[in-house]
């Protein structure tokens, strides 16, 4: 089989659990015989017109860049919405096909991406098939936001003010800094200053009283909802998605309507290996360990309120470990650099806690920790919660302080005890290759839908 994949690019120039999954996927699909292949947005020169252009393969996967995309924010927010969004030629996807032949097309983000690519795929008869991993275009990004209506054009003006300049994301996607990026030493380098700016970005999201300016104080609207509807028209045009999660398949559903699709979790081919005997115990005091760094939404302001509220009552149950965001420690909490080694920090934790505070689509923190037998504290907006079914940790409401302290009012060495036995006894831990053998399937069946398609058409068909 044929396989084109769109997404962010190839690590070390980018990074994260998109670009590991991805990655492990064309990997794997290589090494089964497919011939595989990536496209991911590049450089954006002055004019709107996109063209690709052909890398050396990356270990047997073919590298197609595409030149001139849309902006790609990452984890940021949208400065600009009205240039995220214009019609292009889309003839360098059609000729694309036409030399690779893909025989289908595998889309991992939206961002970058032309409706005019989908729109080739239809045209060319090439299915498409789209993985959930963030919600970009729909929802702000890197943002806290209201989760019970559709947002309006002011709420995301107000949402989306800090959010970095198009100028900016065309310097990140230019040739220089992929680069930097792609060298262990200047990677090494930039690394060093990010730490030693670190301080001071985290205080200042620290300090604010609110995440956004007061809607109603804005000088001028911006059109997000059609940056939002164009988005929703390419999802439309998809003829499969593919949710990593419930909470994925909800927020989509508010705005778009797959002709096809199903809930798949994801999974990556390094998690670590599980873990059994006693764990809990080991400390003086109950060790949270957050790993969500300094952003807002990821809950870094939820887990310093709850280490304030044991800090007053002066009880000593609790020690929050934090990782990626600096602080001042005490004795109730405690400010650390990110770490490498998952399984060798992990030693050191009781409870992971995922407290996001807007949806987030899975996380590959919550299955890592329970394959090591940590139970595991998630809010009710993160995907992976349906891993914990009640058994293997807590699920509470995303934001409610009270009902956290509650929880952890009610847990004591003997419940996590209990949680950590039944994790390590009855925890089934997502098999990698029983996930590709499920796109397999996924992708397999729209060869047959072709076929009774066409056998209808010339009436061969039962």
């Amino acid at each position: 089989m044929r396989i084109l994949h769109y997404a962010l690019g190839f690590p070390p120039y980018r990074s994260g659990g998109l670009t590991r999954y991805v990655n492990d996927v064309t990997n794997a699909q290589h090494d089964a015989g497919h011939d595989v292949a990536m496209l991911w947005p590049g450089r954006m020169n002055k004019s709107k017109t996109p063209y690709i252009k052909q890398h050396r393969s990356i270990k047997g996967i073919s590298s197609f860049e595409l030149c001139n995309p849309l902006p790609v924010v990452l984890d940021q927010q949208v400065s600009e919405p009205e240039v995220f969004h214009y019609p292009v030629d889309g003839a360098c996807y059609k000729r694309l096909f036409a030399e690779y032949q893909p025989d289908i097309i595998h889309i991992h983000t939206l961002q970058g991406l032309h409706r005019e690519f989908v729109d080739a795929a239809r045209d060319t008869g090439i299915p498409t098939v789209f993985t959930t991993h963030d919600f970009f275009g729909l929802y702000p990004m890197n943002a806290i936001y209201p989760m019970d209506h559709d947002l309006t054009d002011e709420e995301c003006t107000a949402i989306n003010a800090s959010a970095p300049s198009v100028s900016k994301l065309r310097l990140l996607q230019s040739p220089m800094v992929r680069w930097i990026k792609s060298s262990h030493v200047l990677r090494s380098m930039s690394k060093f200053a990010v730490k030693a700016k670190s301080r001071t970005k985290t205080q200042s999201i620290l300090n604010m009283s609110m995440p956004y300016p007061p809607v109603g104080t804005l000088n001028k609207l911006k059109p997000y909802s059609d940056f939002r509807n164009y988005e929703i028209d390419i999802l439309n045009g998809m003829d499969e998605i593919l949710y990593n999660s419930e909470v994925s398949k909800q927020a989509y559903e508010r705005y778009c309507r797959p002709r096809f699709s199903e809930v798949l979790p994801i999974t990556h081919a390094h998690m670590p290996t599980p873990t059994n005997g006693n764990r809990v115990g080991q400390h003086n005091r109950i060790h949270v360990a957050f790993l969500g760094g300094d952003r807002p939404y990821k809950g870094l302001s939820l887990i310093q309120e709850i280490a304030s509220t044991f800090r007053n009552e002066n009880n000593r149950t609790y020690h929050f470990d934090v990782y990626g965001a600096q602080g001042n420690n005490d004795d109730w909490i405690t400010y650390h650099q990110p770490f490498a080694d998952f399984t060798e920090e992990m030693l050191n934790w009781d409870i992971v806690a995922v407290p996001s505070l807007t949806y987030e689509s899975f996380g590959f923190v919550v299955p890592e920790a329970l394959s090591c037998g940590i139970p595991v504290i998630v809010s009710d907006c993160v995907g992976a919660k349906e891993l914990i079914r009640y058994e293997y940790g807590i699920v509470f409401r995303a934001g409610d302080l009270k009902q956290l302290h509650g929880y952890l009012l009610a847990m004591d060495d003997e419940a996590l005890q209990e949680i950590h036995f039944k994790i390590c006894n009855t925890y089934t831990l997502q098999n990698f290759a029983n996930h590709l053998h499920d796109l397999e399937t996924i992708y397999q069946q729209f060869f047959i839908r072709k076929e009774l398609i066409n056998n209808r058409k010339t009436g061969t068909g039962k």
